[in-house]
């Protein structure tokens, strides 16, 4: 099992006592009890800072521990393969407002291409 912050977090959540592992404790600024089952997962650009191999490693571990934990999660992104990994419903804003709400998953499912759903977003209308 990956010993990343992350992993530890979300996977010790999925089994009851709510704390950081010893190890991941010490690199993170507080030590507070997280609480025992989260009924949502906030991500705000949660790659962005990350190299790419980092990225496409990271992707692919909160992607399989949130289906593992079955927690949903709402996350903030401009990264295109962000939105390839995760998106379910896609909700794009632009000037302050919800411009559109899609269902990314069936459009993917229909056959659609992630330029075909998104470029239209970013077009400027």
């Amino acid at each position: 099992m990956n010993s990343s912050p992350c992993a530890a977090w979300l996977v010790s959540k999925s089994g009851g006592r709510t704390s950081f592992p010893a190890a991941s404790a010490s690199a993170l600024p507080w030590r507070e009890p997280w609480p025992p089952r989260p009924r949502l997962l906030l991500l705000d650009e949660p790659f962005s800072a990350l190299d790419q191999p980092l990225r496409a490693r990271m992707r692919e571990e909160v992607a399989r521990i949130q289906e593992a934990v079955g927690v949903p999660a709402v996350m903030v992104t401009h990264d295109p393969q962000d939105v390839e990994a995760f998106a379910k419903t896609l909700v794009a804003f632009g000037q302050g407002r919800v411009r559109v709400v899609l269902d990314y998953a069936a459009l993917r499912s229909q056959g659609e291409t992630p330029a075909a759903i998104l470029d239209p977003l970013f077009d400027g209308n």
